[in-house]
């Protein structure tokens, strides 16, 4: 039987259904085993697995919210008012000294840069 490139592992559908269960919407099951929404749901649909659909404020929240980022080690949420070429700038910057230092830098940049920061 041939693959499509992307998809979830069987094994781990057992993983899928218990996420599922602790009520996470498919952009936080995503996120917890490392895949994609569209995997996640493609999955979920394949196994008979019923997974919560987001309410309006939480899609509003995650359209504003942030970038999530994979650093190889973990996940990085990247804050939505970073511009998109900073992004690794910022990256650095939170794993090596902190958040507070990585937004204090990356603001500093966007200064000399001649761009208006955020607030």
């Amino acid at each position: 039987m041939r693959r499509a490139k992307g998809y979830i592992d069987p094994s781990r559908i057992h993983e899928l259904r218990v996420l599922a269960e602790r009520g996470l919407t498919a952009p936080a099951i995503a996120i917890e085993m490392g895949s994609t929404t569209h995997l996640v749901l493609t999955a979920a649909r394949q196994h008979g697995v019923s997974i919560r659909k987001m309410t309006p404020s939480e899609r509003g929240r995650t359209a504003r919210a942030s970038v999530t980022r994979s650093l190889g080690t973990g996940w990085v949420t990247i804050p939505n008012w970073v511009p998109r070429d900073l992004h690794g700038e910022y990256r650095d910057q939170l794993v090596s000294m902190g958040a507070e230092w990585a937004a204090r830098h990356v603001r500093r940049m966007m200064e000399d840069g001649d761009e208006q920061p955020p607030g």
